[in-house]
């Protein structure tokens, strides 16, 4: 089937496609100029980063935004490879790449709740950490869930 020409003041998907691979070849300091990062590609980004579904990523979601703005250029091209990447080739599409260092902090600062390394390493959040959600537990060890007992029977079952 053959597709009618975009209207002319848009930009056909092929267009946008070579601006948007265009823009990922940029230098990092000159795609920063050009584009900031949204919290909707912080959101994609750390999707990508974390495996998650974009709307399980609350808690820590002001706090990591405002932490990783000087990774803008680097989210920004992970945010637009979430998005036109199939899953299954993700992993493979950023290895060896400027984003990979990025997706792996991002990762590590979303699972752990922390940011930074080393003495420069700052907690935001023991409670939002995604360590606990993954591993399953229903409370965060060493943070209330509940009133007094609510251990003492076990957890409603999820379907």
């Amino acid at each position: 089937m053959r597709q009618s020409p975009p209207p002319p003041n848009l930009l056909g998907r092929r267009d946008a496609l070579g601006l948007l691979a265009g823009l990922m070849a940029l230098p990092p300091g000159l795609a920063a100029t050009q584009a900031t990062l949204s919290k909707a590609d912080f959101i994609a980004a750390s999707s990508l980063a974390t495996g998650m579904e974009p709307d399980k990523l609350t808690g820590l979601g002001d706090a990591l935004f405002a932490a990783f703005q000087t990774q803008g250029p680097a989210l920004l091209q992970l945010a637009a490879l979430a998005r036109a990447t199939p899953p299954a080739d993700l992993a493979a599409a950023i290895k060896g790449t400027p984003m990979e260092p990025a997706a792996r902090a991002l990762a590590a600062a979303w699972y752990t709740g922390t940011v930074g390394s080393g003495p420069a390493a700052r907690l935001l959040s023991y409670e939002d950490a995604l360590a606990w959600k993954a591993i399953g537990f229903e409370a965060t060890p060493g943070i209330c869930a509940g009133e007094f007992g609510f251990w003492a029977e076990p957890p409603a079952v999820k379907d």
